[in-house]
């Protein structure tokens, strides 16, 4: 088909990481896809996920499909595979698209791409803030008994600095027609 389907997956909004860009946002950037690309978003994830599918349908200001909490994982897999672009929070179904081979563009902020991403990056496009405390974990952030806590920094600028206009960029230049 001429249009683009984007899978989105905004993730668990009380992910215990804080690596969550807000659900708004990617309304915001849902909006810019459609109108000014005519690509056709659209929401997976879990069950956890319905209040921050309707932020970002309420930001986008569209209803934008969700099969979030509506498939298995194996349903969600195949989904994920039928789309042109995959924009994600650092989540595990951002690992499975990259495991699929489909374009992925993931959205980086306490936690370590060079880590925790793509290991072969040929289709995948990594977005962050380049900012001397991201990310936390090689700046020696607290550890905690459970590891290190990524919600503790006192600003959490990673992530609410990096804009909506920021993310709609790189997805277009990356993978997207016009």
């Amino acid at each position: 088909p001429r249009h683009v389907l984007v899978g989105v997956h905004l993730g668990a909004p009380d992910n215990p990481y804080g690596k969550i860009w807000p659900a708004a946002r990617f309304g915001a950037v849902c909006r810019r896809l459609r109108d000014e690309v005519g690509a056709e978003p659209f929401f997976v994830g879990g069950p956890e996920e319905a209040k921050a599918v309707a932020a970002a349908r309420a930001a986008a200001g569209f209803e934008i499909p969700s099969w979030a909490g509506r498939c298995r994982l194996v349903e969600t897999f195949a989904l994920i595979e039928r789309c042109g672009l995959f924009l994600s929070n650092d989540t595990g179904l951002a690992k499975a698209a990259m495991a699929l081979r489909v374009p992925t563009l993931t959205l980086w902020g306490p936690t370590d791409p060079a880590e925790l991403g793509a290991w072969e990056p040929v289709g995948h496009r990594d977005l962050r803030l380049n900012i001397p405390c991201s990310p936390c974990v090689r700046v020696g952030m607290p550890r905690g008994r459970d590891g290190i806590d990524y919600t503790d920094c006192g600003h959490r600028r990673c992530l609410g600095e990096l804009g909506d206009d920021a993310v709609f960029r790189a997805a277009r230049k990356a993978y997207l027609p016009g």
